[in-house]
């Protein structure tokens, strides 16, 4: 502000002038952050407000009072959001379902909102203004008004978490029986650990009839929490009813709460944040890997000395060392200086494989052995689907290039002086999960170098290390799983 006396300032002129903010005033006050509009089961929501006065200044001291409640919304009608929120009664009322949160006071004009909920669902968030009154003695009062902030109440939607085994579940005929030559079917129902109904689809299942054969089944994803099964029982002897066993299991991808919780109770495990999938809405995206499991003898006899998810069956191990899990850089791929190889270990990695299309796949396995001859270095690998083995790789299966199609390509092994591999064809369907099991022996008199490598291809899918999307760790039984099943 300036004073003068033109064309000349009076003394201490021009002033200094602090305009103070007014007192908070709930219309004006702003609310932002994803927990105003969504928030997720089991997992604390955050949001911020931030204080303004009537003329739109932003608060900068705190003080000021805020009760934040989360409430269930029950719909009555196909409104809007903004109509059901203007229509709902503001007058307070306690309810056992009300979610509370917690606001702290950031002493600068800003407040930091968590709640929390197992819920899904959609919510009400009021975010109301606490004003006291004075009593006739001059003291503080009870608080005698509520004011809701600019848009309170809020239309909050809470998104249920992944599905939880356990609490998922069958219905249909076709648990309990079915006919010879006949398709029969049933329906999955997801729910989180919450209980809570998933909405939206993603899960993966294990279905398998056991008879006289072994029979797998794709479960079809609806899309809203819920998957369709259809099977053809395996045949029973003529004139007869058949007993079979029905079990459903979900698959769990290596990173979800589930998983870690069942992994981590194994001896040996290690954790290894780098090679979990990702998750978005409380679906994870693809598998993760299989489990590993790391002896310090050629028998895989015993207790494992480690274990761990291994997000792809691709290793390289130098002379010297047992054979233990490699360890990875940030993106998941070897180091290239890998642990090494010593006469006398082995590892054997299990799990689901999981087709991305229904069609003819030749499998590979490649391994590496380096340095000495071949009577000196003994290296063997096995491949089996569902108990089967499918294919055997030693140091006698064509040394040095073993497909016509020219792979493992250079490269591709640390120190490939001496390579062998096997190829099996299989016909994988879209959909069916495939019980996993690759299991690999060194028994070299000296120790050397050696490396490993599963691949798949078809004529839909290229050449490749087989993906850690494809592949999952662990599975467990839905409830009530496994059904007794009756074939008539």
């Amino acid at each position: 502000m300036e004073e003068s006396l033109a064309p000349y300032h009076i003394i201490g002129s021009p002033f200094a002038l602090t305009v103070r903010e007014d007192e908070t005033s709930a219309p004006h006050c702003s609310v932002y952050g994803r927990g105003s509009l969504a928030a997720d089961a089991g997992a604390e929501a955050h949001l911020q407000i931030l204080a303004r006065d009537a003329h739109a200044n932003r608060r900068t001291k705190g003080g000021d009072v805020f009760r934040v409640l989360l409430r269930p919304l029950q719909r009555s009608e196909d409104h809007t959001d903004d109509q059901v929120a203007s229509a709902y009664p503001r007058d307070y009322v306690a309810d056992d379902e009300d979610v509370h949160a917690r606001v702290v006071d950031a002493n600068d004009g800003s407040y930091s909102v968590s709640y929390l909920t197992n819920r899904s669902g959609e919510f009400l968030l009021f975010v109301d203004l606490l004003r006291g009154g004075e009593l006739d003695d001059g003291t503080d009062g009870a608080v005698v008004a509520e004011q809701p902030v600019a848009g309170s109440p809020f239309v909050v939607r809470s998104l249920p978490s992944y599905a939880l085994a356990q609490n998922c579940r069958v219905s249909g005929a076709g648990t309990r029986y079915s006919y010879s030559n006949t398709s029969a079917t049933f329906e999955i129902t997801t729910h989180d650990r919450f209980d809570n109904k998933l909405d939206h689809g993603g899960a993966k299942f294990v279905v398998t009839v056991r008879g006289p054969d072994i029979v797998r089944a794709a479960a079809e994803d609806n899309g809203d929490g819920s998957y369709t099964v259809s099977y053809v029982p395996p045949d029973r002897a003529p004139g007869g009813i058949g007993n079979a066993s029905l079990d459903v299991m979900l698959a769990l991808p290596a990173n979800t709460y589930r998983a870690q919780e069942l992994l981590s109770s194994l001896d040996g495990f290690l954790q290894d944040d780098a090679t979990g999938p990702s998750m978005h809405r409380g679906v994870a995206m693809g598998g993760g890997g299989l489990l590993g499991e790391y002896f310090d003898n050629p028998f895989l006899h015993g207790s494992p000395t480690s274990r761990r998810v291994d997000p792809t069956v691709a290793f390289d191990w130098a002379a010297g060392q047992p054979i233990t899990p490699t360890p990875r850089s940030p993106d998941g791929s070897p180091l290239t200086t890998p642990p090494r190889a010593e006469a006398g270990s082995s590892a054997r990695w299990t799990g689901w494989l999981r087709a991305p299309v229904s069609d003819q796949f030749t499998l590979h396995l490649a391994t590496d052995t380096a340095m000495g001859s071949l009577e000196e270095q003994h290296a063997s690998a096995s491949l089996y689907l569902d108990d089967v083995r499918v294919l055997t790789v030693t140091p006698d299966n064509d040394v040095t290039r073993p497909w016509g199609f020219g792979f493992p390509q250079d490269g591709e092994f640390a120190n490939p002086l001496y390579l062998a591999g096997s190829a099996a064809e299989v016909h994988m369907t879209e959909g069916v999960l495939y019980k996993v099991r690759v299991e690999y022996v060194y028994t070299g008199t000296r120790g050397g170098s050696a490396g490993l490598r599963l691949y798949w291809q078809s004529d839909r899918t290229p050449r490749q290390l087989i993906p850690a999307f494809f592949l999952y760790p662990t599975e467990e039984h839905v409830h009530d799983s496994p059904f007794e099943l009756f074939v008539f």
